[in-house]
């Protein structure tokens, strides 16, 4: 039932607004933008990262950039709780500043959170 289908096998998500290729677009450039911003951040501040500092920006894009690689391959798997968790946890990916980068992302998490409860609402009683 993680796909979204209720009991008479019918998709509740799939034919609504929150589903669709517009959606899988976004994500996807989502997780692009976070991808590129991290990793341009990372090249260019490279220098200024001393010692520990640059382990954890290593650490730290290797965990947000899995993250948010996960994200549409998730979404698409209708395993949307963890598309969610997945776009949470790409936050961590160093940006430097990039505020809509990161909103970007949230934004992903919260539809993906909404889809997830959704997909896993009762089905609606049946007249008759």
């Amino acid at each position: 039932m993680g796909d979204g289908a209720d009991l008479s096998g019918r998709n509740r998500v799939a034919g609504s607004a929150w589903s669709g290729p517009l959606l899988g677009w976004f994500e996807a450039l989502s997780v692009a933008a976070v991808l590129i911003t991290g990793a341009a951040f990372t090249v260019v501040g490279w220098e200024e990262f001393v010692g520990s500092g640059r382990a954890w920006v290593v650490v730290l894009l290797a965990v947000g950039g899995a993250a948010a690689a996960a994200v549409v391959p998730l979404s698409r798997a209708g395993n949307h709780g963890a598309a969610a968790l997945a776009a949470l946890v790409a936050l961590v990916t160093p940006t430097g500043f990039a505020y809509p980068v990161n909103t970007l992302m949230v934004v992903v998490a919260v539809v993906e959170a909404v889809r997830a409860w959704r997909s896993r609402r009762p089905p609606a009683p049946s007249a008759g």
